[in-house]
């Protein structure tokens, strides 16, 4: 896996708050520097690599300075990536209606859209997403005169709803080549654990909390070759870099596979 396409995804989703990898945790925000700063410097060095390129359409700004705006980009002249693109597994949404925003909704389109700027074709990314394709009206939204509407999910590519038992399936098709990398990305809730802050929850579709254990146990299965990334938005993520443990429980040991994350918050708070 090239650091730098891993970056990208993370960057142009103005995520990279909290890392975890083989063990360390890096609070970007703790540091002396900004992490405006930070990611400056960091894009500076990217950028010197990959020439930046115009595209038609351009990324959202995701950060600034007081004499800079930082905006995202990215290059189809990048070094051919090692990741798949059929080893991206997408699951995202409310775990109900009433709080299945559109928003969520707008967060699986973007995450393809940067797929299709990175060079891969979206559709041969899993997609799992709230109810899934069942027709139901379940995105939630404010219209224009400020009332609240519900919408059937419009996600190109949508495979089936956000539940335990599809997670469990995409896991098993997206490592049919086990030497390749799982990039899992999840954009929805998260639940506090008040009585372990290490082992928080996912909430997916039908209120289904999965906590990071559970979670983790699932990795565990998978073949020790294959690498895992995860890219995770929701409240209290940071307790999800503990899936770099066996079982996703800090007092064990490291896991076998290689696993490394971007979280958009620390496991404290939402």
């Amino acid at each position: 896996l090239h650091m730098k396409h891993l970056l990208s995804l993370a960057m142009l989703s103005g995520m990279t708050l909290l890392v975890a990898a083989s063990g360390q945790l890096a609070n970007r925000k703790a540091e002396s520097r900004s992490f405006s700063q930070w990611y400056l410097e960091l894009r500076a060095k990217w950028l010197a690599e990959a020439p930046r390129i115009a595209t038609e359409d351009p990324l959202p700004m995701i950060g600034s300075t007081a004499s800079s705006t930082v905006r995202a980009t990215a290059s189809p002249k990048l070094a051919p990536c090692q990741l798949s693109p059929s080893n991206f597994l997408v699951l995202g949404g409310g775990g109900a209606p009433a709080y299945n925003e559109i928003a969520i909704e707008k967060n699986v389109l973007y995450f393809q859209r940067t797929l299709k700027h990175l060079g891969f074709n979206p559709a041969n990314a899993t997609v799992f997403f709230a109810n899934g394709n069942n027709g139901q009206a379940t995105v939630r939204y404010i219209d224009q005169q400020g009332q609240e509407r519900f919408k059937p999910p419009q996600i190109p590519h949508l495979q089936g709803a956000a539940t335990r038992a599809n997670l469990q399936r995409g896991l098993r098709q997206a490592v049919q080549s086990p030497d390749r990398a799982l990039f899992f990305y999840f954009t929805g809730h998260g639940g506090e654990n008040k009585r372990n802050l290490n082992n928080n929850a996912m909430i997916l579709w039908g209120e289904d909390f999965l906590s990071v254990q559970q979670f983790t146990q699932m990795l565990d299965r998978l073949p020790a070759q294959t690498p895992v990334v995860t890219m995770m938005a929701q409240c209290y993520s940071g307790s999800f870099a503990n899936f770099i443990y066996q079982g996703g429980n800090p007092n064990r040991a490291i896991a076998l596979q290689t696993r490394c994350g971007f979280f958009a918050t620390v496991k404290e708070l939402p």
